[in-house]
């Protein structure tokens, strides 16, 4: 999967493009935290209750705009689900994807946003 995701400023937002195994990605990671019923530990995790992170990680089948702090919402989903599940195997079998790759995305959105500025 190339990690490289497109971002372009747009007044106080980001427009980001992300690929189709990276929305795959993105829609992954969204069931998981989607599924977790614990709001406390959502927030502490994601930065977010879960619905409200699930909402952000939908708008990523799509370019979308997102404010910098959606943008650490997509960052801390993808770093916190990697940190949650704590094997290669299951993180794998549950998402389909690599900790690695989730791990990689994570740094190339925040490149990408440091980037447009």
């Amino acid at each position: 999967m190339r990690t490289n995701i497109s971002a372009a400023r747009s007044d106080d937002r980001y427009v980001l493009r992300f690929t189709a195994a990276q929305r795959s990605m993105m829609k992954s990671v969204g069931i998981f935290v989607r599924d977790r019923a614990d709001a406390v530990d959502s927030v502490v995790r994601f930065g977010a209750e879960s619905t409200v992170a699930s909402n952000i990680i939908e708008r990523t089948q799509s370019d979308n705009a997102f404010t910098p702090q959606e943008a650490h919402i997509l960052f801390s989903v993808l770093v916190g689900t990697a940190v949650m599940i704590q094997t290669e195997e299951q993180f794998y079998l549950r998402l389909g994807f690599f900790r690695e790759q989730a791990m990689d995305l994570a740094n190339s959105l925040a490149a990408a946003l440091s980037d447009a500025e």
